[in-house]
C-alpha cells in the first residue's frame, strides 16, 4: 500500500513538472524547486495540456488509493471518517384505541297515522341516538346502508332522541320502506348499529281498516275440530316469526298472520296512538248535530250524537236513532237512476212502505235508497250535503270481525245498528237486479235483489 502512495505522489510531481514545461515562461530553477516545502502548491498547468494529464491523475487515484478496507484516501488530506446515517427516531408507541362495541340494533314496527307514518321502537340500553332511514324502495337492493342515498326517494331522520318520530305527508299510494339505527359515543369515537329489520307501510289511495278481530280461530290439524285458543298477541308469534296456539295442542300460526302485525296488533300491544278512541284498531270520534267534536257523555240514550268520523279512512258515517228519519227500523229497496254509476239497471223505486216520512204518491219520501240520500242531504246531516251509499270496502271498514259479537260493529260508536243487512252502492256483477249488500250479524258480504227491504248507514268524504 505505502508503494502504491508513493507512486500517486511521483505522479502528481511528474504532472507539476510537465505543466510547467509547457506553459511558454521562464524554466524553473532546479535549487529553488528542490529547496521548497513539500506542501507548496504546484504552479498553474497550461491550459492545453492540463484536463488530459488531470484525467489521468485522476483515474490513477481512483485506481489506485483505496485503502485494504475500502476506505478511499485523498492524496494531500487527511481522511475524514464518511459521514454516518443517523439512526431514524422510533415513533413513540402509543396505547391501543379500546374496542367500542356498537349498540344492538332496534326492532322497528310502523303504523299509519293520517297522511303520516308513524315509526316506533323500543328503547336500546346503551343508545344515545337513533337514526331513522326511508326510502320508496327496499334496502335489500344495496350492499350497505351507507349507500343508502341511491335509493329511490331516499332520506334520514338522525339525533332522534325518543322512541319513535313521524314521517310527514308521505305520498300515497306507494310502499315506503324504513330501518333504524341506534347510535352511541364513546371515547371520542360515534359508533352506530346494524340497521334493524326493514318495515314497510302504503297509505292507499282509499285508506281502510284493519279487521277488528284479536282473537285467533282456526282449525287443529289433530282434532279436526275448530278450536278458540284466544288471544294470540300473547302467544310467541310476532309479524314475521312463527310461532304456536297457546291452546293444548300448539297448533301453529303462520308467520305474519294478520292478528299478528296491523293497527289491531299494536292496539292490543299498547303501541297504536289514536286521535279518538275505538276498540282494537279502529280510531273514531263522535260529531255533534253541527259537525263539531261531540262533548257529552257518551250515552247516546242521554246524550246522542249524530255521526261518527272515522280518523283513519277519513269518512264521517251516520249514526241511526231510535226514531225520526234515522229510524234504525226502516229498511229500503235499492234504487240508483243514475245510468253511470248503476249497472245499467236502476232498480226498486217504491216497493217497502217501512221507512219514517213515507208518502203515497210522493216520490221524495219513497223508502229507497235514492229517496232517503237525497232527505239526509237536504237536512245537512252533521253539517253536510254529500252524503251517499258507501262502497263494498267502505262499509266492510267498520265491520268488527268477531264470532261472539252481533251486530259486528262498535256500538259504543255505532248504537241502534239495523236488524239485517246495509246498502252498498255496487251493483253485482253477473248477478242482474242485485246489488251487493254487508251483513253486520252474519259478518259477510252477499248480492242481494234490488226489491229486497234492508237497512242503509249512509257515508261522506273521499
Amino acid at each position: 500500500m505505502l508503494q502504491a502512495i508513493a507512486f500517486i505522489i511521483f505522479a502528481v510531481a511528474i504532472a507539476a513538472g510537465v505543466g510547467e514545461g509547457c506553459s511558454g515562461g521562464p524554466k524553473a530553477d532546479k535549487s529553488a524547486s528542490e529547496a521548497a516545502p513539500a506542501e507548496q502548491a504546484p504552479t498553474e498547468a497550461s491550459p492545453e495540456n492540463s484536463a488530459a494529464e488531470d484525467s489521468d491523475v485522476q483515474s490513477d487515484v481512483t485506481d489506485d488509493s483505496s485503502a485494504e478496507d475500502g476506505t478511499d484516501i485523498t492524496v494531500g488530506e487527511n481522511p475524514e471518517p464518511a459521514p454516518t446515517e443517523p439512526e431514524p427516531e422510533q415513533p413513540t408507541p402509543q396505547p391501543e384505541e379500546p374496542t367500542v362495541v356498537p349498540p344492538a340494533a332496534p326492532e322497528l314496527s310502523v303504523s299509519r297515522q293520517g297522511d303520516n307514518l308513524h315509526y316506533r321502537w323500543p328503547s336500546v340500553s346503551d343508545a344515545q341516538s337513533y337514526t331513522l332511514y326511508y326510502a320508496r324502495e327496499s334496502f335489500g337492493n344495496i350492499n350497505s346502508l351507507s349507500d343508502y342515498a341511491n335509493l329511490d326517494g331516499a332520506g334520514r331522520i338522525s339525533g332522534i332522541s325518543a322512541t319513535e318520530t313521524i314521517l310527514q305527508d308521505v305520498e300515497r299510494g306507494i310502499y315506503w320502506f324504513a330501518v333504524i339505527t341506534a347510535s352511541k359515543t364513546e371515547n371520542s369515537t360515534v359508533t352506530e348499529s346494524a340497521p334493524s329489520e326493514e318495515v314497510q307501510w302504503m297509505i292507499g289511495t282509499k285508506p281502510l281498516n284493519d279487521t277488528g278481530l284479536i282473537v285467533c280461530n282456526g282449525f287443529d290439524p289433530d282434532d279436526s275440530g275448530w278450536v278458540n285458543p284466544g288471544g294470540c298477541i300473547a302467544t310467541s308469534a310476532t309479524a314475521t316469526t312463527a310461532g304456536v296456539y297457546d291452546d293444548a295442542d300448539q297448533t301453529p300460526v303462520p308467520a305474519g298472520l294478520a292478528l299478528h302485525s296491523g293497527r289491531d296488533a299494536l292496539a292490543v300491544a299498547g303501541a297504536l296512538p289514536k286521535t279518538g278512541a275505538g276498540s282494537a284498531g279502529f280510531d273514531f270520534t263522535r260529531l255533534a248535530s253541527d259537525g263539531t267534536v261531540y262533548s257529552g257523555s257518551g250515552d247516546f240514550g242521554t246524550e246522542p250524537w249524530d255521526c261518527v268520523l272515522d280518523h283513519t279512512t277519513g269518512l264521517a258515517w251516520e249514526v241511526k236513532t231510535t226514531s225520526g228519519l234515522h229510524r234504525d227500523q226502516s229498511v229500503f229497496s235499492w234504487y240508483n237512476p243514475d245510468n253511470a254509476s248503476n249497472g245499467g239497471i236502476s232498480g226498486s223505486d217504491d216497493v217497502t212502505q217501512n221507512c219514517t216520512g213515507y208518502q203515497s204518491g210522493n216520490s221524495g219520501t219513497y223508502c229507497n235508497t235514492d229517496a232517503f240520500i237525497i232527505r239526509t242531504n237536504n237536512e245537512a246531516l252533521c253539517g253536510f250535503s254529500d252524503w251517499r251509499l258507501p262502497t263494498v270496502e267502505e262499509l266492510l271498514g267498520i265491520l268488527k270481525l268477531n264470532p261472539d259479537l252481533t251486530p259486528a260493529v262498535d256500538s259504543r260508536y255505532f248504537p241502534n245498528a239495523g236488524p239485517g243487512a246495509y246498502w252498498t252502492s255496487a251493483p253485482a256483477a253477473g248477478q242482474s237486479g242485485s246489488s251487493w249488500a254487508v251483513e253486520f250479524f252474519a259478518q259477510r258480504l252477499n248480492a242481494h235483489a234490488h226489491a229486497s227491504a234492508h237497512s242503509i248507514r249512509l257515508v261522506r268524504g273521499n
